[in-house]
């Protein structure tokens, strides 16, 4: 009986064929349709890799803070797209561009590596006027400038959303609206095309260094279409209330480098640092208006760059203070280390402190026999636990294609030599978390080799790591990977044990003063951070929260994930598999609520919450909550509702359908997709 069902399945496998459902414009892809062999029914069309070919999607779908548009590409899978925007209203107002095909973003692009466009290639503005996208090259631009070797660029497409005008600008790798008060639309430029490098030399012992990467910054005053350009820019950011745009200045022999900084409501511009160097990770501070940034200076005798850590405060005041941060100047600075130049460095949320990567200092480089380099301390490669993989070619006589790899592994290394292969781009770009205290003038070290991993927790008080090196190599076999937890006071750098050999992780909580965490008994308890106690958080539970339904060979149930933390951390939101519990937090003696009250029995799971908010910071109880439902066995799904002094959970949609939900910035505007088997995931 078995083999009859496979072979069954087999068979109308085979039969698969394809009602095409997408109209032109439409918005939807074809659907597949299994359908039993019928004569009295029309034969449809086999699908054809061609169908694959053109099947559209809907990608990058926003949604404008007032929910008032709606904006997506639709785009096959190969060949040219679209951008359509759409009034959300009764006017039904539509609005469509050709932008090409999205496919070329990064393979037909300037020589010398530049950062492909933005991610975010579709943008509506914070007063939901304006809509920006970036367009590229068409299919058929593409396979030209391919064959006769030319680079190709992307162009921003700018539209008023009001009047329907549309400006188009050439040549355009990134663009940007000034935050929340979107008055002005930065557009970056790509390099000028540079001559096609020459080969190394066989003796080369290292890449000649990156020439300047500062283009041309339009920018454009959106009320009036002003144009202002600001040349040799390298990178740019404003902040988020939209009121200043900070730019670094990377031109060539490094000659006016450094940060400026620019008041958009008076235009007035005010340099921040100008020296001959090299500025890399500009960023601003997550809550105060403050800036910190890297500042490179290349080292001939190393073969390296050497970067120092620079912050900017006081910019909202109207002055500005400037903190250095250089590994020189600060005998406390760990012997042997550098500022690393792939973290970048950012604020603690007071701005006492600033914290950023270090890393291994590059040897110098001495002249050999013939005038060769040579490194003086020279790393020597397979050393137990290095976690890193050798590469060697052997003497061989014939080309380098014929030359083999050789690999070693040592048996002490704490990883297998496959994962550390997996890992190996990552290990490269490796940073110890550094921290620098401007009140006490002090850098302190917070990772090392022995607590590498390190987390910051909520409000920059307090922070935690942990120790694997115990658990390493036995997980490589086993999968069951451990840890040692540490608590670090980020005011004196101190570090305590705090867990021994946990196997889940930690959640913190939104105060930063305690995380919660899962232990060896299927309980959740409560880490306080500043003492290092611990006590029961889910103990008194009616019901367990390990998800004794997995099956991994694990020494105990993992638990269902928790939803996360009250936004003033006097409770958390946990799951039974099937409803979802507020338990309290504090102590007192108050008992864990049902918030959904009947999934458990009506066999409908609350799997998870919806954020619509990407800057939560704790669930705020006070609210509606929105949870995605599961029938257990009629396989449905929906959405419903949990709001504030209710017993239970109120069911909002539930279908033999998924679903999925985005919500407007400003507005109780949603839209949503619905999709079956049949039905393509079209938004509502």
């Amino acid at each position: 009986m078995t083999r009859q069902i496979v072979l069954l399945l087999s068979l109308t496998g085979l039969q698969l064929s394809v009602a095409r459902a997408q109209q032109a414009g439409a918005g939807s892809g074809p659907a597949i349709v299994v359908q039993p062999r019928d004569s009295s029914r029309p034969a449809l069309r086999q699908f054809q890799p061609e169908d694959l070919a053109a099947w559209r999607s809907i990608r990058s779908a926003t949604l404008s803070p007032d929910g008032k548009w709606f904006a997506y590409q639709l785009a096959p899978n190969e060949g040219d797209a679209e951008v359509i925007v759409r009034s959300t209203g009764s006017d039904n107002k539509e609005l469509r561009f050709p932008i090409g095909d999205p496919g070329t973003a990064g393979g037909v692009g300037p020589p010398g590596g530049f950062p492909a466009p933005v991610p975010a290639s579709l943008l509506i503005s914070a007063d939901s006027k304006w809509v920006a996208f970036t367009a590229y090259p068409t299919a058929a631009e593409a396979k030209r400038l391919r064959q006769t070797r030319r680079p190709g660029y992307n162009r921003v497409v700018l539209v008023n959303l009001l009047t329907g005008e549309k400006r188009e600008f050439e040549k355009i790798r990134r663009f940007a609206f000034n935050g929340d008060r979107a008055s002005w639309l930065a557009l970056h430029a790509y390099p000028a095309e540079a001559p096609a490098a020459a080969p190394a030399s066989p003796g080369a012992s290292a890449p000649p260094a990156r020439g300047p990467e500062g283009t041309d910054l339009l920018l454009l005053e959106l009320s009036s279409g002003a144009e202002l350009n600001v040349g040799n820019v390298g990178e740019f950011a404003f902040d988020d209330a939209g009121d200043f745009l900070a730019y670094s200045i990377d031109a060539r022999d490094q000659a006016g480098n450094g940060i400026q900084l620019r008041n958009l409501k008076s235009d007035v511009v005010r340099p921040l640092d100008s020296e001959r160097a090299l500025y890399r990770r500009l960023a601003w501070s997550d809550t105060l208006q403050a800036l910190s940034v890297l500042r490179g200076r290349i080292d001939s005798l190393a073969r390296d760059t050497v970067f120092s850590v620079v912050g900017f405060t006081g910019i909202a005041a109207g002055l500005p203070k400037r903190v250095v941060v250089d590994a020189r100047e600060h005998p406390d600075f760990p012997a042997g280390m550098k500022v690393s130049g792939d973290r970048s460095p950012r604020w603690s949320e007071d701005l006492s402190a600033l914290f950023f990567g270090i890393r291994e200092a590059r040897q110098p480089v001495a002249k050999g026999e013939g005038g060769e380099p040579r490194a003086v301390s020279p790393i020597q490669p397979g050393a137990p636990g290095a976690g890193g993989t050798i590469n060697q070619p052997s003497m061989g006589q014939g080309g380098d294609d014929e030359l083999p790899s050789l690999v070693l592994w040592h048996w002490k290394d704490p990883r297998l030599q496959p994962q550390q292969i997996v890992e190996e781009s990552r290990d490269k770009s490796f940073s110890f978390l550094t921290e620098y205290r401007l009140a006490e003038n002090k850098v302190l070290r917070l990772a090392d080799e022995t607590v590498r991993g390190i987390s910051l927790a909520p409000h920059d008080r307090f922070a935690y790591g942990s120790d694997t090196r115990e658990y390493d190599q036995p997980a490589s076999y086993n999968g069951r990977r451990f840890a040692d937890v540490y608590t670090i006071d980020l005011r004196t750098g101190a570090r305590k044990l705090a867990l021994k050999k946990m196997m889940f992780t930690l959640w913190p909580a939104p105060d930063g003063t305690q995380a919660m965490y899962y232990g060896e008994d299927a309980q959740f308890h409560l880490l306080d951070f500043a003492d290092g106690t611990t006590r029961e958080l889910s103990k008194g539970a009616p019901v367990s929260f390990a998800d004794l339904e997995d099956d991994h060979n694990n020494l105990v149930p993992p638990p269902n994930f928790p939803l996360g933390w009250s936004k003033d951390a006097s409770a958390v939101l946990l799951s039974d598999g099937w409803d979802v519990w507020r338990v309290p937090a504090r102590s007192g003696g108050a008992a864990a609520v049902n918030l959904t009250g009947d999934g458990k029995r009506t066999a409908v799971r609350y799997q998870r919450r919806y954020v619509f908010d990407p800057k939560e910071k704790g669930i705020d109880l006070t609210k509606p909550l929105y949870f995605a439902t599961y029938g257990e066995w009629t396989k449905q799904e929906g959405l419903a509702v949990v709001e504030p002094g209710k017993p239970a959970a109120r069911s909002l949609l539930f279908d033999a359908a998924r679903y999925a939900f985005l919500k407007a910035k400003h507005a109780e505007s949603y839209l949503y997709t619905r999709q079956t088997f049949t039905d393509f995931p079209d938004y509502y």
